[in-house]
């Protein structure tokens, strides 16, 4: 009995957790950034769009505000579908830690003065 109520506790906690999973997030950094700029960077005005609902963009603020590399993350606007951040890094990271936490927070794609790619392919082209 025991077993089977597990398995039960189990299947629902999955399907619960892929009903407000999120797809197609995509990170745009608002600034024009040169090429290097980014590894001296302390400051990012960053817009997050994909989200199913108002929800979910409250649910994604939180984790990135929980995120210790932060100094501060700070909600610009939202709406139904997207949110603007203001994010103040403790220190400055190079392309492949950005890429790294896009992953975490379940971003889709990086866009970046126009180009937009997968997290994925930032890091197979930074090695």
């Amino acid at each position: 009995m025991k077993k089977i109520f597990s398995i039960i506790c189990l299947t629902f906690v999955m399907f619960s957790v892929s009903a407000f999973a999120q797809s197609n997030i995509t990170w745009k950094f608002k600034d024009q950034l040169q090429k290097g700029a980014i590894k001296t960077t302390k400051v990012l005005n960053a817009s997050f769009i994909g989200f199913a609902n108002n929800v979910a963009v409250l649910s994604f603020y939180q984790k990135m505000k929980a995120y210790d590399a932060f100094s501060s993350c700070e909600l610009i606007s939202s709406n139904a579908s997207s949110c603007d951040l203001k994010l103040v890094m403790k220190q400055p990271h190079d392309k492949s830690f950005y890429a790294g936490l896009a992953q975490k927070m379940g971003v889709s794609f990086v866009e970046v003065n126009g180009t937009k790619k997968t997290p994925q392919e930032i890091l197979n082209k930074k090695k």
